[in-house]
């Protein structure tokens, strides 16, 4: 007698084949938007900030360096800091950042002298003692933030 197989099944003469069971797959559970994170939305921030930063005074999409006074396209130019980027309290400070060129923000280390003498002894005075503190931004207040200079950006575009 000849030996069968396990998948094969004889009923009354005929043979069927055995079907492998198909599985079900499970309905998927719609997934809920992440949430995110502070690192990636000071990344956000900083790009926003900066593109206001430059742009804001520029004229014509020319923009001078605020302590050279090196006029170039801006976005060839930086959003130098006066204060440290590490200072969170006056990270995105509007008087803390200004327009600056490669050559004064990274070479000349931020020419802090000169961009003291254009922020004026009282204002660079301020911002350092702002510095001081630290400050930890809520994700909600760095989304504002972003909003709020994103809506800015979108209002120098409408001005071209």
């Amino acid at each position: 007698m000849a030996k069968k197989k396990v998948s094969d099944i004889e009923l009354e003469g005929v043979k069927v084949k055995k079907q492998k069971a198909v599985k079900v797959a499970k309905p998927k559970k719609p997934k809920k938007p992440k949430k995110p994170t502070k690192t990636q939305l000071t990344k956000k921030l900083d790009v926003i900030f900066s593109q206001y930063i430059r742009r804001r005074k520029a004229v014509k999409g020319i923009a001078e360096c605020v302590t050279c006074g090196r006029k170039d396209e801006w976005k060839k130019l930086q959003a130098g800091h006066f204060i440290s980027r590490a200072k969170r309290s006056v990270r995105w400070d509007e008087d803390n950042v200004q327009v600056q060129c490669y050559s004064c923000n990274i070479h000349g280390q931020g020419q802090q002298y000169l961009y003291s003498l254009y922020l004026g002894a009282e204002r660079s005075l301020e911002l350092y003692e702002e510095s001081l503190y630290t400050k930890d931004f809520s994700v909600e207040e760095m989304e504002s933030m972003i909003n709020y200079y994103q809506k800015l950006v979108e209002s120098l575009d409408k001005l071209k």
